[in-house]
């Protein structure tokens, strides 16, 4: 059985981890669209997910424009995938 400091750090692990993926969605979004808007950035300091947070990275690799991101992140779409239309193949 694990004692109380076991779930502490793994508490400090998974915020850790969340911290280092909400670093990964600034810095691609900064790669991609030269900054993170005030909104946006709101959105990723309120995150609680890990496995959301990993899904808006790829979110954010992907997006043909900040409006699909905008979309993608304020959706409560608890699927890792990517379910907007913005994302669809050009034909």
């Amino acid at each position: 059985m694990a004692d109380a400091r076991d779930d502490g750090a793994l508490d400090e692990r998974k915020l850790q981890l969340l911290q280092a993926d909400r670093e990964d969605l600034r810095t691609v979004l900064l790669m991609r669209f030269g900054g993170v808007p005030a909104d946006v950035e709101e959105k990723i300091m309120a995150l609680q997910d890990i496995e959301q947070t990993n899904r808006l990275v790829l979110v954010a690799a992907n997006a043909p424009d900040l409006q699909a991101l905008r979309s993608e992140i304020s959706s409560e779409i608890p699927a890792f995938r990517i379910l907007s239309e913005a994302f669809e193949p050009k034909k």
